[in-house]
């Protein structure tokens, strides 16, 4: 400190940021000391290779994508959805009260810690986001069964967390978002992906065509336990019977495209609904700034 300055202690990012703002060092080697409240030492490592920034990314920005959003909790004493997974890192007993969550952070915490302090670069990689992706959202689509949540809260939270999925995908080297990219430029029903991100816009527009007040975003999560596309079609076609008569015959876009998801499923009927095509079905019905179904009227032919 200086100029008779107040000693801060600073927090372990805030050093880092410090080093390589100065210096600019891309790889750092220091030793990690970890300490509980009552500081005893937990850990003592020697880190070597650290980066702060890998493949373009701060490192602090993967963890904090990962805190904010998959492992995140809505407090209601705080009214805000909070991160717990940089609080029970290295906790003897997670008690975050909701046990899908805590079976998530036992597995991953360990990973994500390594990968972001301890620069095992090896310990997370695009599969293991997935896993992470696809476990947070079977938990956050039964939230929406609480009745003393905010619909368009959480379908904002869900929003928030494809979003910074299909981030984190990219760095991690997958391709889903360049894929999202493509389907949504080509409008057609090509395959596997493209078929479960139009079936999951074709949902979202037949649920919307509700007149009930009590209409709610519960009504999809069931699909993320269908396991093959026979029931997939069954399910799709009870709600096409509920819904059918509020579409008009001109809807050229709707009829196109569901006549592909239709021909998709008559011949891929004992094909596996998979984690794969579940994640670009609630890709397609969360994305409801860009449903293909509301373009505008000259362009369906009404």
């Amino acid at each position: 400190f200086e100029n008779n300055q107040n000693l801060t202690k600073l927090k372990f990012q805030d050093i880092i940021r410090q080093i390589y703002q100065k210096t600019s060092r891309d790889v750092l080697d220091f030793y990690l000391i970890i300490y509980n409240a009552e500081v005893n030492i937990i850990s003592f490592d020697y880190i070597t290779g650290f980066r702060f920034k890998t493949k373009g990314m701060d490192i602090f920005k993967i963890e904090k994508y990962l805190n904010d959003n998959f492992f995140d909790l809505y407090i209601k004493a705080k009214k805000k959805y909070i991160g717990q997974l940089k609080d029970d890192y290295f906790s003897s007993l997670i008690n975050t009260k909701n046990k899908p969550l805590d079976n998530l952070l036992y597995r991953f915490r360990s990973q994500i810690f390594d990968y972001v302090y301890r620069a095992n670069y090896n310990s997370l990689n695009v599969n293991c986001l997935f896993d992470i992706y696809m476990t947070s959202l079977a938990r956050k689509l039964k939230d929406f069964y609480d009745p003393e949540n905010s619909e368009s809260r959480l379908k904002k939270n869900i929003t928030l967390m494809i979003e910074s999925f299909y981030e984190l995908n990219k760095y991690f080297g997958g391709d889903f978002m360049e894929t999202i990219d493509r389907i949504k430029q080509e409008k057609k029903v090509r395959d596997a992906e493209s078929f479960a991100y139009f079936a999951g816009q074709c949902v979202y527009y037949l649920l919307s065509q509700s007149e009930s007040s009590a209409k709610t975003h519960a009504m999809v999560e069931p699909f993320i336990n269908i396991r093959n596309l026979q029931v997939f079609r069954l399910k799709l076609e009870e709600l096409f019977k509920a819904y059918k008569h509020k579409i008009s015959l001109n809807n050229r876009c709707f009829n196109s495209i569901f006549s592909d998801i239709w021909a998709f499923l008559a011949t891929n009927s004992q094909v596996q609904f998979s984690d794969n095509m579940k994640a670009f079905f609630y890709a397609g019905y969360f994305n409801t700034n860009e449903n293909i179904f509301y373009e505008k009227k000259e362009d369906k032919g009404e």
